[in-house]
């Protein structure tokens, strides 16, 4: 059985936040259940810890060989001594700064054996340059047909302005998009086929999303379904409509709306419908227009894409970034979204930054790295465990209410705590302050009160007298 391209290892040292940071990607269980499931990893951590860093800089070892410009992962780098290091495929690659410096850039000039040490041991490398071009070494040739693969992908994606023809079959597809909400009026110049190359701005996050080939595509998919169906061929209009349908059951599956595009004559326009009701695109709902954007632009990406031999666009190799995919969506939306990924796209390696605990809580299989903590670890998502639990264990946040009732629930605690250490029976002021500090909290809801008179119920069991429940009742 064929392997499947994926990423193994990242080192980041002196990048961004990270003096030295090494994350291992492990692949998900072999076992029946998970063959066909995409292997998901999870970044986790409070702003500023890294998390699009670590996504740049994945993103810059498939990125195109861009002369002179400095990438989000380069402009990262804090000295001449940065690198980024990674495993691919049992072969391991490196990128540095100049000679001069600069960030990910050089002149001309082939690049010379490097010696780099590495955290099982060392290894010498060797590789090519190209003018102006990110400098790369490359070592440890254990599979070369895939290290042959990143060159040419690499040159693929340098090429975009040449279209769809300017690029031999490859073996995979890396794409990155960020929480985004880009969609078009849904108006039609024309029918017209795509030519725009699939690797067009792959990798730009919050630019990666085309919008205006996104009716395109949706004119093309519903027109060349007529015109098979005029001709009697519903096995081929069916295999146009299915890419829309696709679409419209991943929409479902995370939305449970019955979301329909469909083209419409006079004006030419693709019209969507919700629930059997017509709306505008620019007038969808904001996490809605999100899911549409990129997965729509996914989707079309994969079948514009050259692949070697033949079979389903959506079971094909691809490397999948997404910057805290979960912003604008709902939490239901939030707790769907990644089963249905892992689900869409079988043989994809996907890789997720996110703040929301129903995102980590959503799926099993995966693997959650929480950035802010040294060492960075991978551990279980957490599928199985409360929201409470993975907000306490992945995200360090203990408070369950808001900011006012916590701070009358630590005024509560400090005085029940003072009246028992205290072990007088007939400490009348502290029991007053037990009261009082409850008394603020009863009117603020059924949870808040249960949880006050409880705490009461068993101070009185410990006193071995009972608190005036009364007086909690009193003004």
């Amino acid at each position: 059985m064929k392997s499947i391209p994926r990423l193994e290892s990242l080192v980041l040292y002196k990048v961004g936040v990270f003096d030295h940071l090494k994350l291992n990607f492990c692949p998900i269980s072999s076992s029946e259940k998970d063959k066909d499931k995409a292997e998901i990893h999870i970044l986790t951590g409070p702003n500023g810890c890294g998390k699009s860093t670590v996504l740049y800089a994945i993103a810059e070892f498939f990125g195109p060989l861009n002369a002179g410009v400095i990438s989000p992962a380069q402009a990262r780098f804090r000295d001449v001594n940065s690198r980024l290091e990674f495993s691919f495929s049992g072969n391991t690659y490196c990128e540095l700064p100049s000679e001069n410096g600069t960030p990910g850039l050089m002149g001309t000039g082939a690049l010379t054996v490097q010696q780099l040490t590495f955290d099982l041991g060392e290894y010498r490398f060797s590789g090519y340059a190209q003018a102006g071009a990110a400098r790369w070494a490359e070592g440890m040739h254990n599979n070369p047909d895939i290290s042959a693969s990143i060159h040419a992908y690499r040159a693929a994606i340098s090429n975009v302005s040449y279209g769809i023809h300017a690029f031999q079959p490859v073996p995979f597809i890396a794409v990155a998009y960020a929480g985004q909400r880009n969609t078009a009026d849904g108006s039609l110049a024309s029918i017209q086929e795509i030519q725009n190359s699939p690797f067009e701005n792959a990798l730009g996050f919050d630019q990666a999303v085309r919008p205006h080939l996104l009716i395109q595509w949706i004119a093309n998919k519903r027109t060349k379904a007529a015109l098979a169906a005029q001709d009697n061929d519903f096995s081929a209009a069916a295999d146009e409509n299915r890419s829309v349908q696709r679409l419209e059951r991943f929409i479902k599956d995370i939305c449970d709306l019955d979301v329909s595009f469909q083209l419409k004559r006079n004006p030419l326009a693709v019209a969507t419908s919700i629930d059997g009701k017509p709306i505008k695109f620019n007038l969808l709902p904001d996490g809605l227009k999100s899911i549409i954007s990129w997965v729509a632009d996914l989707l079309i990406r994969l079948e514009m894409m050259k692949w070697d031999g033949v079979g389903d666009a959506l079971s094909r190799p691809v490397i999948l970034l997404l910057d805290e995919i979960d912003i604008y969506l709902h939490p239901k939306w939030q707790r769907r979204i990644l089963p249905a990924l892992q689900l869409l796209l079988p043989n994809a390696q996907i890789f997720v930054s996110t703040h929301s605990p129903f995102v980590v809580g959503s799926v099993e299989d995966a693997y959650v790295y929480q950035l802010e903590q040294r060492p960075v670890l991978a551990q279980s998502a957490g599928a199985g465990k409360s929201y409470e639990a993975i907000l306490e264990e992945v995200f360090d946040v203990e408070e369950r209410f808001d900011v006012e009732t916590e701070k009358l629930f630590a005024s509560f605690y400090q005085a029940r705590d003072k009246l028992l250490s205290d072990k007088v029976l007939n400490n009348t002021g502290a029991e007053l302050a037990l009261v009082e500090a409850a008394k603020m909290l009863l009117p603020r809801g059924e949870e808040v009160s249960a949880i006050v008179r409880r705490e009461i119920k068993q101070v009185s069991r410990v006193l071995g007298k009972e608190i005036d429940l009364v007086s909690l009742h009193s003004d």
